[in-house]
């Protein structure tokens, strides 16, 4: 089993709109890669021209060096685990996982082999009579993902599969996931458009956005260095201050901000930017101690979350960032109504070209049917 997956300026469209606009993509044999973005952006799309779901309009599928876009899709030999379960409701757990088998021919001796192996790999041993809707959610969907990989496939797609869940089996459900594709081996390709979920899972994750692959990395490479405004407003939490670019300062609004020299290197000057600001990098001091160096600010929000405290500030000018940091740090005593000042160490600002969309992430047009 090998799995090694390659799109090649695979597009489609749909009524005029170019749903998936030539990306290509390499995965190598045991990654798990996550297709993130929002609805609209293309993820779904690509991976049903991965299953054959849908004909891609050019391009190119290959996996472990053959060609896919042709085959149909039960030739396809690729495991599939979608949200809504899509179980059999008329057939119990064991007759549930061995259709895959069944459909290629394997003996019934093998079969009760790999049914028993795939119930213990997602710790459902003993409940083999079971009809679906005896089952919970959570054990619904690990008979989902005990059918995709019953059959031994190179391949595992996954489309938002937690999705209808709750928040604590979510997070279970995706430390199983990920500790059984290590055990497998085998190659996972993740649809969500849950930033979090993508962050935790994903060996790499590639960022969607208007039918194109926007940034392909390692999460903390997203998070840490992302290559555009958009994708640093989608993967993870971001403060903006947008404006331009004056030699090593940015004039946003009423405010001139000082920028790392080494991270405008590749701009011009004169030029729209924008400096991103993770809030947990963010200071928020009392204005006796922080009005000499920092923004300026009112707290709107105090909001503790065991942990941490996340903070609403907002500024002079009207707009409003996001702040988090320890809930047992002197900061954490700041409460709402007090007046702050908002700072930041200059090498914490990642300055990209161009300023945030003004369009809603979740109101992209979907290019899907």
């Amino acid at each position: 089993m090998s799995g090694a997956l390659s799109l090649r300026e695979v597009s489609k469209t749909y009524d005029r709109v170019r749903a998936v606009d030539r990306i290509s993509l390499d995965v190598v044999a045991g990654e798990f890669v996550t297709l993130l973005g929002p609805s609209g952006s293309g993820k779904t799309t690509t991976l049903q021209m991965i299953t054959g779901f849908v004909d891609p309009d050019e391009g190119q599928i290959i996996l472990d060096g053959r060609e896919l876009t042709a085959l149909a899709s039960h030739r396809r030999n690729i495991g599939m685990v979608f949200q809504n379960y899509a179980l059999f409701p008329h057939m119990n757990v064991e007759q549930n996982i061995a259709f895959p088998l069944e459909a290629r021919g394997i003996d019934r001796a093998e079969r009760r082999r790999r049914i028993g192996r795939a119930l213990d790999l997602v710790g459902l041993g003993g409940f083999e009579r079971r009809l679906p809707r005896q089952l919970s959610g959570g054990q619904q969907q690990r008979v989902a993902l005990a059918r995709a990989i019953v059959f031994q496939p190179p391949l595992l797609l996954m489309d938002e599969p937690l999705g209808a869940l709750d928040k604590k089996l979510r997070d279970r459900l995706q430390l199983e996931i990920m500790e059984l594709s290590r055990t497998l081996g085998v190659t996972v390709i993740y649809v969500t458009h849950d930033q979090e979920e993508a962050l935790a899972m994903s060996n790499r994750i590639a960022v969607f956005h208007r039918g194109r692959i926007e940034q392909v990395g390692p999460p903390a490479e997203l998070y840490e260095r992302p290559a555009s405004v958009f994708v640093a407003g989608f993967v993870g939490d971001s403060n903006m201050f947008t404006g331009t670019l004056d030699a090593e300062v940015l004039r946003s609004g009423p405010w001139q901000l000082r920028v790392d020299r080494a991270k405008t290197a590749c701009l011009g000057h004169a030029t729209a930017a924008t400096i991103v600001v993770r809030p947990e990098r963010l200071r928020v001091e009392p204005a006796s101690v922080g009005d000499e160096a920092g923004l300026a600010g009112i707290v709107r929000q105090a909001i503790y979350l065991g942990a941490t405290m996340k903070y609403v500030i907002e500024l002079s000018d009207g707009r409003r960032v996001n702040a988090r940091m320890h809930a047992g740090s002197q900061s954490s005593s700041i409460g709402v109504g007090d007046a702050v000042g908002v700072s930041w160490d200059i090498a914490d600002g990642i300055v990209l070209p161009g300023e945030p969309e003004q369009t809603s992430l979740a109101g992209e047009p979907d290019g899907s049917p």
